[in-house]
């Protein structure tokens, strides 16, 4: 069986998916870590051009094995986590949605009290899939996204 998700085909890929973490504080870290123990490519951490946020998003990607970059930069992984405080996911998206190729990437932001409306700048930049993983999980999608992964 094949999952087809916005032209990618899981039963043709070999690798599972490059990750990116745009937040490098608590949740964020703990999601890199976590993911790169999984076996996933954390590609960048992005962080915002203060010195304190610069800071911990290069320790945290030297633990990982990634690049520190600052938001605004081009971002290389497919998937893109958003795991910055509730009041700051919106303008992140327009910041993220500004440069780059997102046709082939799949954004998530896992905030308990917004929805996916959030990331609409994400999905007019082209993006397959910006969601609200609170909210995938209580759908099919969730398990669909998950098994999409696991195939990379």
């Amino acid at each position: 069986m094949q999952w087809d998700c916005g032209g990618w085909y899981a039963a043709a890929m070999s690798t599972k998916l490059g990750i990116t973490i745009v937040g490098p504080g608590r949740f964020g870290s703990a999601l890199a870590v976590e993911l790169k123990r999984a076996g996933y490519r954390v590609r960048e951490i992005v962080s915002r051009s203060g010195a304190a946020s610069l800071r911990r998003a290069r320790t945290l990607a030297r633990r990982v094995r990634a690049s520190a970059v600052e938001i605004g930069e081009e971002l290389n992984g497919e998937i893109v986590w958003l795991c910055v405080p509730d009041g700051a996911v919106s303008s992140t998206a327009r910041a993220l949605a500004a440069k780059g190729d997102w046709s082939e990437k799949i954004a998530l932001h896992p905030s308990g009290a917004l929805g996916s409306a959030e990331l609409k700048p994400l999905r007019q930049a082209g993006c397959n899939l910006p969601g609200n993983v609170r909210q995938l999980r209580k759908d099919w999608n969730i398990s669909y996204l998950f098994r999409f992964m696991e195939s990379r």
